[in-house]
């Protein structure tokens, strides 16, 4: 079994060095996690004059959106190039007062208790012991305060077959959570809200890449919504009229009800 240390190591060796593959799929994940970044965002509701730490900050653009929102954030990484670079674009940005990133391991925090109103993070738990990042979360967080974390889920077998295909693109030791870690944090935080997205993710960004174009997408979209509309329509029709309960039309229903699934968790991702 690993050694913390040399965990740490190949996290900081990757985020400095292999992230730059990812860097280049930014488009990739932007894409299928726009919903839920929106909703990331809507929770953290007014955070003027807040004060608010990200852990795995990366490359800055989060913390620029938090500071331009009024709130005082620190960010942290593991990873001496991404803390560089987020550093160079607050600068830019003319945030230097209220926001600031350091090289930090988050399971270890170097600040003092109760120093924060908000602890947030995206794609950065499932990089974590729990067991060790949970408390120290829990210690600088002020009374009342609240942690608000976008992470990968395990639930889904297509995208887990993904991660198995493209294991270039995350370290060895990073896992999707599962319902195992969420007991863990059930016992470190008394309230804990959870909200899952993207059963389609990857049929997502197919679509998107078949779309030119904004009309494309729409036309799409309208398409999308009709066929939606009829499959409501037919179901509603075998449901009043009882079909006979035979081979062939016990397979179209269920063809009618998974195609209507589909249409309906498609269509959110036009509106």
């Amino acid at each position: 079994m690993k050694n913390r240390y040399t965990i740490y190591q190949q996290e900081e060796q990757f985020h400095d060095t292999e992230c730059i593959q990812r860097k280049r799929l930014s488009f990739f994940y932007k894409d299928i996690t726009s919903i839920a970044r929106d909703y990331f965002y809507k929770l953290l509701g007014d955070i003027k004059d807040k004060k608010i730490l990200e852990l795995g900050c990366g490359y800055g653009s989060n913390i620029v959106i938090m500071a331009k929102k009024g709130a005082c954030v620190t960010g942290i990484d593991i990873s001496s190039r991404r803390v560089s670079e987020a550093n160079s674009l607050i600068e830019r940005e003319n945030l230097k007062a209220n926001a600031t990133v350091i090289k930090m391991n988050a399971e270890n925090l170097e600040f003092p208790d109760e120093s924060f109103d908000l602890v947030v993070g995206m794609a950065i738990l499932h990089h974590l012991d729990l067991e060790l990042v949970l408390p120290e979360i829990s210690r600088v967080l002020k009374e009342n305060g609240e942690a608000i974390f976008l992470e990968p889920l395990g639930g889904n077998p297509i995208i887990n077959y993904y991660r198995k295909r493209t294991p270039d693109l995350r370290t060895p030791d990073e896992h999707p959570l599962v319902e195992k870690d969420f007991e863990i944090i059930y016992t470190y935080f008394d309230c804990l809200e959870r909200k899952n997205f993207f059963l389609f993710a990857l049929l997502q960004r197919y679509v998107l890449l078949c779309c030119k174009d904004m009309y494309q997408a729409a036309s799409l979209r309208y398409k999308l919504d009709m066929i939606h509309n009829t499959l409501r329509r037919q179901m509603r029709f075998s449901s009043n009229f009882n079909l006979k309960r035979n081979k062939k039309e016990g397979r179209y229903k269920r063809f009618l009800k998974v195609a209507y699934f589909v249409t309906r968790q498609t269509l959110p991702m036009y509106s």
